[in-house]
Formats: structure tokens, sequence, C-alpha cells
């Protein structure tokens, strides 16, 4: 059984005790899929001025099973006119940055992994390609061994690319170091520069000042505070400035505001409590501002956006409290870091948003990314979307309650409870939706137009929806359909799980597991007991519900667990 479906009742310690639900919110936009099969991502794009779309990330190499460079092109509501893909059969390839050049053409930058014999096992290097005016893929040119590029940014008649460059760490390693590289229109180094920092450092994005100086943001590992920001202006200017603060952090994106200002996006905190964060600057890298929003899950910022109203729109990836699985967000604040609306994208099977562009009407947001939850295989695809202002993809929808039948008519009658957390689908031409009912057993989906097949998925078989999938039409913009579920039980009994997870493994570390418990039957399980067994090698450090111990056997009495 598949666990983050359904909302997690007060039974559970070591984490909160309530999910924010995953659903896809939507309204009058598109949604596109690309790619074949094997995994296809989109991790930048931009817009033409034609209202066309290019986009670029990874695909699956059909021969060496390695990963390719991906580089596509769509009309403006998303649809495919030109896919390409290239790259060497040996290493694992991506873009990751998508910058304009020349006549049309684009540059893009990124790095090749490939495993080798040596003691790390691996090789890396920062590579650049490009796609001329025709669509087609240049020659792929590789730089300094053991160097990587995670952005770039065009500078003047040149570019700036901003990563990491690996030095020998210990007896068997390599650690990352803040590194930014310098290279003119043919591809050939200017120079290049690293900064160490603490043990471990990175550079994340870059912006070039009016001024013509460029900034370089990152961070790097602060034994005390595990990462810290980290700032670097180079140029005529030059100077660094390492920006402190209690716990972590990490930058995403480094963008200017309206108002002349400098922008750091990025996460504050660890997994599985991360937020999002931003914080404000003067061109001078002296420090404005800074806001920490917190929201219910585990937030990882990839990308933003400055708007003419000053508004801030970020993307990036979201996990629901007591959920494994992720789904895109999309958030706006306005020109202080003051949280407007937050808002999630996808469905159950692992959704992430990696960059964004304003619409070119001014009129909301063209998102890519990838996802695992339209495609039938569950590969991912790479994902194109495009919301209005208010985050909206589709304004038509579906509404309902979902009750359980104890008179078992079919019927919902008064009197008959509600069915809280419960998973109600929706698969139509655009893949399958996905929401869960409120506390009153409500749901409500939106959902494009034309026909659609809506059903209630029981959490196990011990639960009988009355119907198994009702088809609605939805022929109109702006059209509501109400449609209720009532489900039946068909055996009184309970029906006991247990999730144990911990999102970080570490060897002679503290890690905290979380244990979450369920009751998907039909009935109350009194007096329910918790059992687990210890690997022998770990040793109990506390926990936050009273334990016994029997060898490597815990056990926890949690008392009644009430049926979902």
């Amino acid at each position: 059984m598949t666990h983050g479906h359904f909302t997690l009742p007060p039974w559970a310690f070591l984490i909160g005790c309530w999910v924010l639900c995953p659903f896809l919110a939507q309204a009058q936009g598109w949604q596109r899929f690309h790619g074949g099969s094997g995994n296809d991502r989109a991790f930048a794009v931009r817009l033409l001025a034609d209202g066309g779309i290019v986009a670029a990330g990874s695909t699956p190499d059909s021969i060496a099973g390695t990963s390719d460079w991906y580089f596509l092109r769509a009309d403006n509501i998303g649809n495919l006119l030109v896919e390409r893909s290239w790259g060497d059969t040996i290493s694992e390839e991506s873009a990751l940055s998508l910058l304009p050049a020349a006549n049309g053409s684009w540059l893009v930058c990124g790095s090749q992994y490939r495993s080798n014999t040596s003691f790390l096992g691996y090789e890396v290097q920062g590579a650049v390609s490009g796609i001329d005016s025709s669509d087609t893929p240049q020659p792929v040119l590789t730089y300094e061994l053991f160097t990587s590029f995670n952005s770039g940014v065009a500078w003047a008649n040149d570019y700036l690319l901003v990563g990491a460059k690996y030095y020998p760490f210990g007896i068997d390693s390599y650690a990352p170091r803040f590194f930014y590289q310098k290279i003119d229109a043919t591809g050939s180094v200017i120079w290049m520069n690293d900064v160490a920092l603490g043990q471990y450092g990175q550079a994340e994005d870059a912006l070039i000042l009016p001024d013509g100086n460029a900034v370089i943001a990152g961070s790097f590992v602060d034994n005390s505070n595990y990462n810290d920001l980290v700032l670097v202006k180079t140029g005529a200017a030059g100077g660094t400035r390492i920006l402190s603060r209690p716990g972590s952090q990490e930058v995403s994106d480094l963008i200017s505001t309206n108002g002349g200002q400098l922008l750091l996006v990025g996460t504050e905190g660890l997994n599985p409590n991360e937020e999002i964060l931003l914080v404000a600057l003067t061109t001078n890298l002296d420090s404005l501002w800074t806001r920490i929003i917190p929201i219910p899950g585990n937030q990882q910022s990839h990308a933003a956006l400055a708007l003419p109203t000053g508004n801030i729109a970020i993307v990036g990836e979201h996990i629901p409290d007591g959920s494994n699985s992720r789904d895109g967000f999309l958030a706006l604040t306005d020109s202080l870091g003051n949280l407007l609306w937050f808002k999630t994208y996808g469905g159950f099977k692992g959704d992430i948003f990696w960059d964004l562009q304003a619409a070119p009407d001014g009129n909301g947001f063209i998102i890519a990314g990838q996802t695992a939850s339209f495609s039938p295989g569950g590969d991912l695809q790479a994902w194109l979307l495009r919301t209005d202002s208010l985050g909206i993809v589709w304004n038509n929808r579906v509404v309902g309650r979902v009750t359980r039948d104890v008179v078992e008519n079919c019927v919902e009658d008064a009197s008959e409870p509600a069915l809280p957390g419960w998973l109600v689908t929706a698969s139509g031409a655009p893949g399958t939706l996905y929401t869960l009912t409120d506390s009153s057993g409500a749901y409500s989906m939106n959902v494009d137009t034309g026909a659609w097949f809506v059903s209630v998925l029981s959490p196990a078989a011990y639960w009988s929806p009355c119907e198994d999938s009702v088809q609605v039409d939805i022929l109109q913009l702006g059209d509501t359909i109400a449609l209720d579920f009532s489900v039946q039980a068909v055996y009184d009994c309970p029906l006991l799980d247990v999730d144990l997870s911990t999102p970080y493994m570490r060897r002679c570390y503290e890690n905290t597991y979380y244990v979450r418990y369920f009751n998907y039957g039909t009935a109350a399980a009194p007096n329910a007991l918790i059992s687990i067994e210890l690997d022998p090698f770990l040793t109990v450090t506390g926990s936050n519900l009273p334990y016994t111990q029997s060898g490597d056997t815990l056990f926890f009495s949690v008392g009644q667990v009430e049926a979902l």
C-alpha cells in the first residue's frame, strides 16, 4: 500500500501529525509533457520573440542508457515543434542553463559525469554546447577535469559560468570549492577562479550589475552552522561577502528587483524542515532584510522572478508532511518577501518545478520542470506549464463530498459521517489528477474542458465505493459539476499499518527516524502496540513517546487507534 495518499491521523511520533494536501492547483492555461521513454527533465526555460518556448535539460541516451543533452522548442501553448538530444555514450550529461547567443542561437551549460577506475570512481567536467538558429546541436566543449557548472549568465560579449571545482580531500575523496569561469563567445577560457571557504563550497548563480561587475552567489559548509551564504563580486570592484546565520542556508537563484536591489532566493534549514529563504541586499552586498517563509512540509526553492509589480514569483519542490512524494510549487510574495499565496502542482509520483519565465502577455507564468505523475509507465517527463497571474491552470471544477454510507442505500444521508483525507482522482486527456478530501469530506478539483472520469480510491479492500467511476463532461469554460461519493464498509475490522523512515542515514552520527501508524480499516483498533526491531549496530538515544525495550526490539503502546 502506498503511504501519503491519505491524511496522516493524529497517530505519529517524532514528527507533526497532519498532511498538507498535495493537490493540483489549476486554472485556465495548459500543461504539456514531452520526451520519450525513460526520464526526461526540463531544467531551464526561455521565451522567444514570437511567443514560442525553448527549454533545455536531460534525456536518456537510447543506446548507452546514460543521459544526454536535451533541447526542445514549442509553440506558444507548449505544443512540441522541435526536439533534439546529443552527447557521448559514456557520460551522464545535462543542460542546466540556457543562455541567448548570437543570431538566434543558444548556449547551454552543464556538466559531464562518467565512471572510471580511479579511487574516486568517477570524473566530472564542466561543459558547454550550443543550438544554432536552425535548432542544430553544436559540438560539446569540456573544461578542466573535476569542475562542474550549475548556471551561467551572459556578460557583455562573453559568458560567466559558475559551479564547483573539486580538490583532493582526505585519502579517498574530493571536496568542491566555490568556482567561476569566464569564456568568450567561442567557448575559450578567458580566466577562472575558485574561492576556498570552509570544507565544501559551491557557486549556484550569477548576476551582472548595471556597472558591469558580476555578483556570484552560493554557499559553503561552515562546520558550526552547516551551510552559510556567500557572495563574490568580481570585475573592477571585487570583494567577497559571507552571510553567516544560525542553521543552514543554500542559494538557488540571484535576481535583481525593480528597486535596484539584489535578492537571494534559496532554502533555509535541513530536510525534512526546509523553508523558502529570501535575502535582500544592496549592490554593495550589504544586507537589507531576510525572510523565512514557514509552510507545513518541506520546501526547496529552485528559481525566482521579479515582476513589474514588485512581487516575487518562486518555483521549486514541496514535500507535504507525512509524505515521501513531492509536488512542484509556485509561490508569490510581495516586494518585502511576505507570502501572498502558495500553490502546489502534480500528482503522487514525484514532480518538480525547475525554472520559470513571465508569460508574454504579462498575465501569468511559463514553468519548466519534470513530472512522473502523468506518464503511463511512471517515467519522468519534461514538463511545461502555463498558469495565470494567480497560479491557476484551469478554471473549471468538479466538487463534491465523500461520506461513509452507514445506511447502505448509496445516498448521502444527513447523519452519515464524512471521510476526510480520502483520495479522489480525475482521468482525462491531460492525464490523471489527484486531490484529498478535507476535514468535512469535501473535495474540489480544477480540470480542463472535455471528458473526465472521476473516482474515489479506497485505502484498503475493507471499503467499497458505491460507484467505481463517474464520467463528467466539461463543455464550456467556467463549468462547475457537483459529484458526491458514498462508500460502504465491506468488513467491520481494523487494518493497521506502520511506516518507518529517515531522511538521512549517516554512520557515527545521530539519525532521526520518523514512525507513522495508520488504521486503514473500518473499525477502531483498541490497545494497539507498535514493535520496531532495530539493526544491532543502532543505538537508541531517545524518543518523544515512552517505550520499553527487549533486546533490539522497541515497544510503543499507543492505545486505541481510530479508523480513517
